[in-house]
């Protein structure tokens, strides 16, 4: 369920649901740590290859994938960062 603002949800759920976020962005984190070791894996294995095309097509291929990747799970973070920002208010403004 999309949380809105004009939802009324009791503070359990609420912090269930801030729980969630918060293991959702480690999720995202280790992901984003996986896959960046893999682009630097795939980028030493294209290091020790001869045909020039081939090696640089790999290695641009492999430095594009980890910054977009990065940067698509920090902006996703943050985001994240800010529903939490915000359930926690709501939550405080119950109390």
């Amino acid at each position: 369920m999309p949380y809105s603002p004009r939802t009324v949800m009791s503070p359990e759920h609420t912090k269930y649901l801030i729980d969630q976020i918060r293991k959702d962005k480690i999720i995202y984190a280790c992901e984003a740590c996986a896959i960046n070791l893999a682009c630097i894996l795939i980028f030493l294995f294209s290091a020790t290859q001869e045909t020039s095309i081939a090696r640089d097509i790999m290695m641009f291929g492999s430095v594009i994938m980890m910054l977009g990747y990065t940067s698509y799970m920090g902006f996703g973070n943050l985001k994240r960062l800010k529903r939490i920002q915000q359930l926690e208010s709501t939550l405080s403004s119950e109390d």
